[in-house]
């Protein structure tokens, strides 16, 4: 995924995990800020060290004090957590998994605006584990060492297969309606061809199936409470 792209994303992503967390096709005002302030700590984050930097940093802060106290709080751990993972080894797994967890972030950073934290985590992680599948798929296109191409072969392809049951069981655990179903399977089916071209080495373009999987996944979570 662009950066440019990723960037457009983020206050997308903010309006629709407040959207999911109310289960209504609504944006309340708050979340229209925060999703404002996560364009400035988005940009900010990202940007070279200068004035940007600061003037995404405090437009992000005003925006987000203009919530609450904790989505100013979360905001800037979000955005130091975005600027520190900068420095690290992008080829590790323990980057890969920071970095899937802050893209997943906005979902839950716009239920924490409309005060359903609790509301964010599915969607959150769900999509981190997307993100996480994502990155995995990417550095398969993009060729790694033999020592290490059968193992990541492997934890690709299960790490996809996996998280078929558990989009499926959790979110009717948590009473997804009918459509998050219907609309989620075809999130599943991206998966599941991702996976298999993954295990037969056919791995050119197939972080697309991935992607698909993402936008689909989103699409059925909102449809799924809002139905």
């Amino acid at each position: 995924m662009s950066r440019a792209l990723r960037r457009a994303a983020v206050p997308a992503l903010v309006l629709a995990g407040g959207v999911i967390a109310r289960g209504r096709l609504e944006i309340p005002a708050l979340l229209a800020w925060a999703a404002l302030a996560s364009v400035g700590f988005s940009v900010s984050a990202e940007a070279a060290p200068d004035l940007i930097v600061y003037a995404g940093f405090v437009f992000g802060t005003a925006l987000a004090m203009l919530v609450s106290g904790t989505a100013v709080v979360m905001g800037i751990v979000g955005f130091a957590a975005a600027v520190s993972v900068r420095k690290l080894d992008p080829g590790r797994l323990g980057t890969q998994c920071v970095i899937a967890v802050l893209l997943g972030f906005p979902l839950m950073y716009g239920a924490i605006a409309v005060g359903l934290p609790a509301e964010g985590a599915l969607p959150w992680t769900l999509a981190a584990w997307l993100a996480l599948v994502l990155q995995l798929t990417s550095r398969l296109e993009q060729g790694v060492p033999d020592s290490n191409s059968r193992r990541l072969t492997i934890g690709t392809a299960a790490l996809s297969i996996a998280l078929v049951p558990a989009s499926l069981v959790w979110p009717a655990h948590a009473s997804y309606h009918g459509a998050y179903f219907l609309i989620a399977v075809f999130a599943e089916l991206f998966l599941l061809a991702a996976a298999t071209r993954v295990l037969v080495g056919r791995t050119y373009r197939v972080s697309l199936l991935v992607e698909g999987a993402m936008l689909v996944g989103l699409i059925a979570l909102v449809a799924g409470r809002i139905g």
